[in-house]
């Protein structure tokens, strides 16, 4: 439980490195048949998961400060022991990759990721000689992968489909992965094809036809690479900027395939003033807009949206909400209890609809809650910046994904 007193922040800031670029690069050096060097590595508990995770599997990783140290698999391991903590990424990536290079897994899972669901894998799965059986911590994973058709679901989770990229270069024959009805967060798929290609892997993706081509033999090429910074934490100090005081966020690549780099025309919609330049965003002090807003491609955005939301001079309307109900929280309905206690009202005209009321926000009068969700609680200390004190549970779950967050907040407190 921390108490935090309301300020003006600004200055600059730089965020911490992409947890979606640090899993994708961790898993490829991993599988290199040469030695790779990963730079601007941020640690949280679930990059933490991935690395473990595949050091279960045979991997032989360095840690050193902000740096990785890769070399090449000597020895694959009959049976593995995976803890994936609560992260779903581990969890999905790792998911294929231990049926290529492991014959029984162990995936043990904690906090609501049990919950989260895999039936994709357990569908996509069902002609091959595979086993997935969900035990009381998690999950038994059985059975070798072989190369062919593999069918999925696209408007489930893209996590399934970037599992599937990282293990089928590395069977023997060539796969094609087809995709079902829309895709949801494309930009997931793109970015893990391109971690894929800096690594040595040629992927061939049919985006009209929505099938993926993956040639079998390949082999991962060590490398030198840079993790990118997070457009999802990046959120946090934007919408930060928008709402207290102007605010430059360093260090970001404009080019990036990260789907949260979609905050920056989002924000644009609800009237925030951006100027973009270089690798820079500089985000001043902005009358907020209601709008619609659908959460399909950034469930992660969720949060700092709806919070931001609660500012706005007319109502603001969400759509496609579904996906946020199965994360670290129910994070709707976390994000409803904590926007009533700060007097704002919301609703929910259907499962899959949110709207936040204009209104005004204000002091509360009880414990704002994290629900154990480290996107609610950061979320929760930005939008009561403007408060003259606010006291907000477990600050330890930050954990996660940030845990210098409350560190680099203080760093620009003025």
């Amino acid at each position: 439980m921390i108490t935090l007193k309301g300020s003006t922040y600004g200055g600059t800031i730089t965020p911490p490195s992409s947890k979606s670029d640090a899993h994708r690069a961790l898993i490829c050096a991993a599988l290199a048949s040469s030695a790779s060097h990963l730079f601007n590595v941020s640690m949280s508990d679930d990059i933490q998961a991935t690395l473990v995770s595949m050091q279960a599997l045979g991997a032989n990783i360095s840690l050193n400060d902000n740096e990785i140290i890769t070399s090449p698999i000597v020895k694959k391991e009959e049976k593995a022991i995976l803890e994936v903590n609560e992260s779903g990424s581990t969890l999905r990536f790792l998911i294929p990759i231990s049926l290529v290079l492991c014959q029984e897994s162990h995936f043990i899972l904690k906090g609501n990721l049990i919950n989260r669901p895999i039936d994709s894998f357990i569908e996509t799965f069902k002609d091959q000689n595979v086993s997935i059986t969900k035990v009381e911590d998690g999950y038994i994973v059985k059975g070798s992968l072989h190369s062919g058709e593999f069918t999925i679901n696209g408007n489930v989770s893209s996590q399934f489909i970037s599992g599937l990229l990282f293990a089928l270069p590395l069977l023997d024959g060539d796969s094609k992965i087809i995709i079902k009805n829309e895709i949801s967060s494309l930009n997931y798929i793109l970015m893990t094809i391109d971690s894929l290609s800096k690594f040595g892997i040629q992927i061939d993706f049919d985006s009209d036809n929505q099938i993926i081509y993956v040639k079998g033999n390949q082999e991962y090429k060590g490398c030198e690479y840079t993790i990118e910074n997070d457009y999802s934490q990046a959120a946090f100090f934007l919408a930060l900027g928008a709402i207290n005081d102007s605010l430059s966020i360093k260090g970001m690549n404009l080019f990036s395939y990260q789907a949260d780099k979609n905050i920056l025309p989002i924000l644009s919609d609800m009237g925030v003033a951006l100027a973009v330049s270089d690798s820079e965003i500089v985000v001043r002090k902005s009358i907020i807009e209601g709008t619609t807003i659908s959460l399909d491609e950034n469930p992660d955005l969720g949060p700092i949206l709806i919070g931001l939301s609660a500012f706005a001079t007319s109502d603001t309307t969400f759509t496609n909400i579904k996906r946020l109900r199965i994360k670290e929280s129910d994070r709707i309905e976390a994000m409803r209890y904590n926007l009533d206690l700060l007097g704002i009202k919301t609703e929910c005209p259907d499962e899959d609809t949110l709207i936040v009321h204009k209104g005004e926000v204000t002091q509360p009068s009880k414990i704002l809650s994290s629900f154990h969700d480290h996107r609610i609680f950061m979320t929760l200390c930005i939008i009561t910046s403007i408060l003259d004190e606010v006291t907000i549970d477990d600050e330890k779950c930050i954990s996660k994904s940030y845990p210098k967050f409350l560190d680099d907040l203080a760093s620009i407190r003025r």
